[in-house]
């Protein structure tokens, strides 16, 4: 589901910290650009994605709150080789474009509710 699809990138996405030194993610921060850009995101899903990504991070062993995606390491990361993915998808998006609406569905989680 779209749910469980931003939910796994999202987690992907927070996994390139500490352990996986050489791990990028370039592709899951556009990946979750564009379905932002082909779906409306309820307040009923976004409930959805926050259980699943806090129970996917759990049986990983990491811990996230509301101020971990804001990790600055996470964009450099995530933003590495960014122009690159051009030639596989044509015209791309600023990385701070996609990026900050990955920030913005992540800060929509319901972190009161954790």
């Amino acid at each position: 589901s779209i749910n469980e699809l931003i939910a796994e990138k999202i987690r992907s996405l927070i996994q390139q910290l500490p352990e996986n030194r050489d791990r990028r993610r370039r592709q899951d921060v556009y990946d979750i650009y564009r379905l932002l850009s082909l779906h409306t995101i309820s307040e009923d899903q976004r409930a959805v994605i926050h259980k699943i990504l806090l129970n996917k991070c759990s049986t990983r062993n990491i811990t996230i709150d509301r101020d971990t995606l804001k990790n600055p390491e996470i964009a450099t990361r995530a933003k590495a080789d960014w122009e690159t993915m051009e030639l596989e998808i044509g015209d791309l998006p600023s990385f701070e474009v996609c990026f900050d609406q990955v920030l913005d569905l992540y800060a929509s989680l319901p972190w009161s509710a954790a």
